[in-house]
């Protein structure tokens, strides 16, 4: 009888069981923060609770008590979304029954368990010394590059706000390509769940996550700053940009030695710096080869035909700069910072197929 308990107790299955619980708990933590977002408070009394039905499976599940105007829209996708983020990331099932008066969400163990391969001693001692934002990004495109997505490594980044910048670390992701007719469905989808899997893995690691899309390209940021608010919790959109850290300052760190891309930055700022408030100088990008540099409003400007003025000026000088410098051009506005973001870079990607930037 001894032998049979202790077999149990060992069971791979067992330890899917435990870390799966966790997982669970870290999904009604996120709704417990989301709650503001949602427009639905959770009850302190939910807990996972462990379910194993031979119709079914083995996993936990979940009950949500309704409002009396029922669930909210917005809580329901979620539910709905960070399921599928879990059944990327975490090998969980999810099914949802949702009544007038209650939901249930259950969990269950999906798939044969995954293998790690085992690192060398080298390794290990290697990876014990970087930064936890570090392994867990790490740990995160690993199993994204497993589900096809394309991922390089990750690499020392700031996320930009108009008041404050935070460190960490951030890695580039493409999602995998569509093969049937509906490319906008599919790249919807993984914009509303990618997010998701990032705060899961954030999340086991007790760090904060930041995800932004630009073009084809995702950021997905990682920091152990405890006072940062992701966008998923925040009621009031604000600013953000993922950008390389800055390195440490060299003798060559001139204007001359820092290339055409922040020299044309540095020319729209001595042009500009009257009629704007110069919320960031020009740093390094993230996603392409070159520099922004943000322009904010200054206090009263604002409007439509504010808005035009600025962007056609702005986008007639970038124009002149990029032709005379000989490089791309992007102009956009965050309403959010009442702010316009100026980039340049050289047109060329960096090397996606690089054994250095690629995770595979």
């Amino acid at each position: 009888m001894s032998t049979s308990s202790t077999a149990i107790a060992i069971s791979p299955d067992s330890h899917r069981l435990e870390r799966a619980g966790r997982s669970v708990r870290q999904f009604i933590e996120h709704l417990e923060e989301s709650g503001a977002v949602l427009d639905y408070r959770v009850s302190s009394d939910v807990v996972p609770r462990v379910i194993e039905r031979e119709s079914v499976g083995i996993g936990h599940s979940v009950d949500f008590r309704s409002p009396k105007a029922g669930f909210p829209e917005a809580f329901k996708d979620r539910v709905e979304a960070y399921g599928r983020a879990l059944s990327i990331c975490k090998q969980l099932q999810m099914q949802v029954q949702w009544k007038e008066d209650s939901a249930r969400a259950e969990f269950l163990l999906a798939g044969e368990p995954e293998t790690d391969r085992k690192l060398g001693l080298r390794e290990r001692i290697w990876l014990a010394m970087q930064p936890k934002a570090y392994r867990a990004l790490l740990a995160l495109g690993k199993t994204l590059v497993s589900k096809g997505f394309r991922v390089r490594e990750p690499f020392a980044a700031r996320l930009v706000m108009i008041e404050r910048d935070y460190h960490g670390f951030a890695i580039l992701l493409r999602y995998p390509q569509p093969q049937g007719e509906d490319e906008a469905g599919i790249q919807a989808t993984y914009d509303r769940i990618v997010p998701l899997i990032a705060d899961a893995f954030a999340r086991q690691y007790k760090i904060k996550a930041e995800t932004e899309r630009e073009g084809d390209l995702t950021s997905i940021f990682f920091t152990t700053h405890k006072a940062y608010v992701s966008s998923l919790y925040g009621v009031r959109p604000q600013f953000r940009l993922v950008a390389k850290r800055p390195r440490v300052w060299t003798p060559l760190d001139f204007s001359l030695f820092k290339g055409s891309t922040y020299r044309a930055c540095k020319k729209l700022v001595s042009k500009y710096k009257k009629d704007f408030i110069v919320a960031r100088k020009p740093f390094e990008t993230a996603g392409v080869l070159g520099h922004s540099v943000i322009l904010q409003y200054k206090p009263g400007a604002g409007g439509k035909v504010v808005d035009d003025s600025y962007l056609l000026t702005l986008g007639r000088m970038a124009e002149k700069l990029k032709d005379d410098y000989r490089l791309q051009a992007a102009v956009r506005r965050s309403p959010e910072a009442n702010s316009i973001v100026v980039t340049f870079y050289s047109g060329r990607e960096p090397d996606w197929k690089s054994s250095k930037a690629y995770l595979s």
